[in-house]
């Protein structure tokens, strides 16, 4: 008997330690798979890339807090982008900025990296990453990724550090809203 629970320990701690394969089409934002690009993201930094990914945005998202992509893509493809030719917005509200890259949208370096100092070791190559702001079969910007028009210190709405290839940020509209203050 004690055999068997060492096992099963062994077994539920193996297997809470490897993020979920992650492949096909996920929806993100009010009533979507995630409601927060944050959230998807997340999963997807703990994430086996078994195939390629496709975020789509299926409505306006306020995120609090900057996220960071990092994550090895084995080969495959990331793309955010919206589900349908309507307006969403990506918007930023988190006005100070990360004790590592500077950034609300941090491409190459995971979420969880954002908040300590700068390491290499929190650098990932995250490549084939796509974000599109035309939904499939669309002629026109839909995608804004924006900040608020707060005092923001180093706001830069997307980043993309370290060794990432074949990263693509196209049709979209990106906003940076920073007041700035001259004496």
């Amino acid at each position: 008997m004690r055999k068997f629970t060492l096992l099963m320990a062994f077994l539920a701690t193996t297997m809470l330690s490897f993020g979920a394969d992650m492949s096909g089409t996920y929806t993100v934002g009010t009533g979507g798979t995630y409601a927060t690009l944050g959230a998807a993201v997340t999963d997807l930094n703990a994430a086996t890339i078994t195939g390629n990914v496709v975020l789509e945005i299926v409505s306006d998202i306020t995120e609090a807090a900057n996220v960071g992509l990092g994550v090895d893509t084995k080969g495959y493809s990331i793309t955010i982008r919206p589900n349908a030719d309507a307006p969403r917005t990506i918007t930023f509200t988190q006005l100070s900025d990360n004790s590592s890259p500077t950034g609300h949208f941090v491409i190459g370096y995971p979420t969880a990296g954002l908040s300590v100092a700068w390491s290499d070791a929190n650098t990932i190559a995250t490549n084939n990453v796509t974000i599109d702001g035309y939904a499939v079969g669309g002629s026109t910007r839909q995608l804004t990724f924006t900040n608020t028009n707060a005092s923001h210190t180093n706001a830069r709405v997307i980043v993309v550090v370290g060794a990432c290839e074949n990263t693509f940020i196209k049709n979209c509209i990106i906003n940076n809203l920073v007041l700035l203050d001259f004496l």
